[in-house]
């Protein structure tokens, strides 16, 4: 979630702004914590794990998919320029660590939800001798489709950031 989207200006923006909007939300999925964030889910909503399951996509990327070194003034750059989002995504991690020491037997039920989901996976990804207990939503599909888009998509805007980058360089003189 981007701060602007609770209705607050992401530069200057004022610690209690992000701290009501963040009491305001019940609950958020971090996406380098997403198992986790949905084992937490799970307990508040008291429904099956199953519900919760996901694909990954994108894991492992090679080499030659890792994105480029972005230099330190333009991550400067983009840290000032969202503040906000960078509090907004504290206040959310804190919360998190916090649920996850409060709560008794998580550890097991992690355990639970990273089996089920790679059972999960592996059935969706063509593995029909792995049998499971509900009906699995598995639309690869759509995610192959978007992801053929989005390759095409991220050639013009590769292109696009590089003449940004060129023209915003020279503006401020950097090398």
């Amino acid at each position: 979630m981007q701060i602007y989207t609770l209705g607050i200006d992401n530069i200057n923006v004022k610690t209690e702004e992000v701290e009501y909007m963040a009491n305001e939300i019940d609950h958020f999925i971090l996406a380098e914590y997403s198992s986790e964030s949905l084992v937490i889910l799970h307990r508040k909503l008291n429904c099956p794990m199953s519900d919760l399951f996901y694909l990954i996509l994108n894991k492992n990327r090679s080499e030659k998919e890792q994105a480029e070194e972005v230099p330190k003034y333009l991550q400067n750059l983009v840290l000032e320029f969202n503040d906000g989002d960078l509090q907004l995504y504290k206040i959310a991690e804190k919360r998190l660590f916090k649920e996850i020491s409060d709560y008794k037997d998580f550890d097991e039920d992690l355990k639970k939800f990273e089996i089920g989901l790679e059972k999960h996976t592996k059935y969706c990804e063509g593995d029909k001798s792995i049998k499971l207990d509900y009906e699995p939503f598995c639309r690869i599909e759509v995610y192959i489709m978007k992801r053929e888009i989005k390759s095409k998509l991220q050639a013009g805007l590769q292109k696009k950031m590089r003449t940004f980058l060129k023209i915003w360089d020279s503006s401020r003189n950097i090398p």
